[in-house]
């Protein structure tokens, strides 16, 4: 009797909870009662606000949340309680205000992503200007770099620029945020090793609105940039407009001293100076419609440019320490960009939970160089020589990448076909190299798929990526290099990202590879000066890269540590002319594969409207190859810091400190000797932010652009000073009107082999 009565107590209860507003309400305190004693407790479910007690011997049932009052009932019968609804606590609770700094720069994924919105960098100019004082990024020779990781490819809300121009006309206040990625997965190219994404503001901008930027910087000589980028935004509409033009002259200077060793040891000490007037023009016109969930548009992009320089070359050559000759070297020379043709049409969209990204490319382009030289040789007397070099290029190409939503992640599958054409056609007269014409042919169909899921804290990225190429190079009209060249080649990549306590990590793995680029497989001899001659090698093969990467970071502090092996790397190479051991042929071989290891560690601290940007870390190469008949190792690592500085003033004044140094070392078969660079900024904001205007002093130390390198390659040392004035002032300008972001989405197609012509 005893085992039926208790038999008869225990029972299921359940219920849901809900608000004042009847909706469900989760993680409330649910507790069984017998009498006063709690017999067993529980929390309502998050989304549904459902409970449930099995085998349950109690008689009443108590809810309690913070900001409600607590709820007691007696169980029905059959321990069904319904649907029970809270009400509101009337208790005023105490504030409380938990203060902390969110890092500027946090760890997502397999890279850095820095908040620009908001920040001290918002005001720094524009967008290069900002670039230059993130983590890992630097300027070398006025291009973007990624330390160890090249030159990267840059998007700006998904679109990739094509011209850093476009850099400087994007301001820093309409930046959002800025990823830098270091090792990216199989949506990108095999040959990108690394990629910066830009994420603009919303500005409203309705309406007609234009962009006016005036750039003048003073070096050896003054050179101006200007541009005009004007919208028109309607509703779903926005037409765009881009002007841009450069103008004035330009200055390079190098000094050179090259010793070959052939029958007799030859020296030659080269110098080089060659002022030139450069002008460059370019327009762009295109559109952009969004309907519901659709966007497409389009653009034509039109560029002309014309270089006129003037050279002078001095040669001074000695055999096993005797002088034996004199030359100089007068050159006028003209090169004309004409034209550039550029289009690109998209479409951007859902259906249901699937986004579609469709991207077609086309590109077409002229260039010549010609030259008319003058040498007057001790020896020789004075000759004559013409040179003239034609390319042409054309590409076409497709693109598709599909998302769909998958679990706890997404699946992300595309296609990419790319149709390619370069031609040089090089004549030459009074000089002993044949005239050449070589056509390069190469088609590409790539497919990728990549598998994203978040597990647990974990983030997971999985992908593969597939290229099949086929790549063929004539030479006057005859195939060169053994027939076309066929490959295929599977990529994967892996990236795993999870805090562990307060620390966020990341581990990521990717196959890469680096094509040779159209030149360097253009196997005609082109004369370059009187003591050098070049030609490309149509027998290259690509280049394999596998990298692995450590991220970390805590609060202000990250550090990053990366391993890659290259197989079949692309090594400059030297060797001398047959019938002239005093001139040097340039070309390129694959050599032994190689390693690097790079690590770099840094913080971002900020006091009030001070913020600084300090990394240091190394470069470490490791290759050995065999020079004039001994064996040489290449291992002296390179030492790097760098600091940026930036303090924001009252009254719309802004100063900044940019300072890097890089220590004597190794790279590749080259020897280093130390550099640094400084540079100084002082900006000012007026008419309400409206109107920017800064000045800038660059390379206040004149040794930012020359580690005067030592090239040791094939039976010659090359070593080179480079006798460039990079000191100099920079003014610019900036007035913008109703600005608005480029709703433009599209993403183009045949990047990389665009890149490599």
């Amino acid at each position: 009797m005893l085992w039926m009565s208790i038999s008869a107590m225990a029972r299921t209860v359940s219920g849901a909870v809900v608000d004042e507003n009847a909706a469900p309400l989760g993680f409330v305190s649910v507790a069984l009662l017998n009498d006063s004693t709690v017999v067993d407790a529980t929390v309502s479910d998050g989304d549904t606000g459902s409970f449930s007690f099995s085998n349950a011997s109690a008689n009443r049932v108590k809810l309690s949340m913070v900001g409600y009052e607590d709820f007691l009932m007696a169980i029905p019968a059959d321990g069904q309680c319904g649907t029970i609804a809270m009400k509101p606590s009337t208790t005023l609770l105490g504030e409380l205000v938990v203060r902390d700094r969110l890092p500027q720069t946090r760890l997502s994924g397999n890279g850095l992503v820095t908040k620009i919105e908001g920040s001290v960098l918002e005001t720094v100019g524009n967008a290069n200007d900002v670039l230059t004082r993130l983590p890992l990024v630097s300027m070398e020779n006025e291009q973007l770099t990624v330390m160890g990781h090249g030159s990267p490819i840059v998007y700006i809300n998904g679109r990739q620029v094509r011209n850093d121009n476009e850099l400087k006309q994007l301001s820093s206040e309409n930046i959002r945020s800025i990823e830098v990625i270091t090792n990216p997965g199989a949506r990108y190219d095999a040959s990108v090793r690394s990629v910066i994404r830009i994420r603009t503001k919303r500005a409203p901008g309705e309406g007609f609105g234009f962009e006016f930027y005036h750039n003048t910087y003073a070096k050896h000589y003054v050179r101006s940039n200007d541009a005009l980028n004007m919208h028109f935004t309607e509703g779903p509409l926005q037409i765009f407009a881009e002007g841009y033009v450069a103008y004035g002259k330009s200055y390079w200077g190098a000094n050179m001293d090259q010793t070959t060793f052939a029958d007799h040891i030859y020296t030659q000490h080269l110098t080089e100076r060659t002022p030139s007037r450069n002008n460059y023009y370019t327009g762009k016109l295109g559109f952009d419609y969004l309907i519901g969930n659709h966007s497409f548009g389009a653009y034509y992009k039109y560029e002309n440019g014309h270089n006129h320089g003037n050279g002078k070359y001095n040669s001074t050559i000695w055999r096993d320490g005797v002088h034996i000759e004199d030359v100089s070297s007068t050159v006028a020379s003209r090169n004309v960009t004409v034209p550039v043709h550029s289009v690109n049409a998209y479409y951007n969209g859902t259906v249901g939970q699937l986004q579609i990204d469709f991207n077609s490319d086309l590109f077409l382009s002229s260039n010549t160089d010609v030259s008319n030289r003058e040498n007057v040789s001790t020896i020789s007397g004075t000759t004559n020589s013409f040179t003239s070099n034609a390319t042409d290029k054309r590409l076409v190409a497709e693109k598709l990448v599909l998302t769909y939503p998958l679990w706890r992640g997404q699946v992300e599958v595309g296609q990419e076909f790319t149709h390619s054409r370069l031609g040089y056609d090089v004549t030459n007269l009074g000089i002993d190299v044949p005239s050449a014409f070589t056509t390069i042919y190469e088609n590409a169909i790539t497919g990728f798929a990549s598998l994203s899921q978040q597990l647990g804290p974990a983030n997971v990225t999985a992908g593969v990526r597939y290229e099949h190429l086929n790549n063929r190079v004539t030479e006057n009209g005859v195939i060169a290099g053994g027939g076309s060249r066929v490959y295929n080649d599977f990529f994967p990549s892996l990236s795993i990202s999870a805090p562990v306590r307060n620390v966020n990590l990341s581990l990521s793995f990717s196959g890469k590879i680096t094509r040779p680029s159209y030149d360097q497989l253009d196997g005609s001899l082109q004369y370059v000066n009187e003591s050098t001659y070049k030609h490309g090698n149509p027998l290259l093969r690509s280049t394999k890269v596998w990298n692995t990467e450590a991220m970390a970071m805590w609060r202000i502090f990250w550090a990053m540590l990366s391993y890659t092996h290259q197989k079949d790397p692309v090594y400059y190479t030297c060797t001398a002319k047959t019938d002239d051991p005093t001139v040097r042929v340039i070309s390129f071989e694959n050599v032994r594969p190689d390693n690097q290891v790079m690590f770099f560690a840094g913080a971002q601290p900020t006091l009030g409207r001070w913020t600084n940007n300090i990394s240091a870390g190394l470069l470490y190469y490791h290759y050995r190859t065999t020079f004039n008949g001994q064996d040489m190792l290449f291992n002296h690592p390179l030492y790097i810091f760098k600091i940026n500085s930036s303090l924001r003033l009252p009254c719309d004044w802004a100063l900044s400190l940019d300072y890097q140094v890089q220590s004597a070392g190794t790279y590749q078969n080259v020897v280093v000797r130390p550099m640094n660079y400084l540079e100084f900024q002082v900006q000012k904001h007026l008419l309400n932010k409206a109107l920017t205007l800064s000045i800038d002093a660059t390379d206040i130390l004149n040794r930012g652009t020359d580690n005067h390198p030592t090239l040791y390659a094939g039976n010659i040392i090359t070593y080179c000073e480079n006798m460039n004035f990079s000191r100099g002032v920079t003014f610019s300008l900036t007035y913008r009107f109703n600005a608005a972001r480029n709703k433009y989405r599209g993403t183009g197609a045949g990047n990389d082999a665009r890149n490599r012509m």
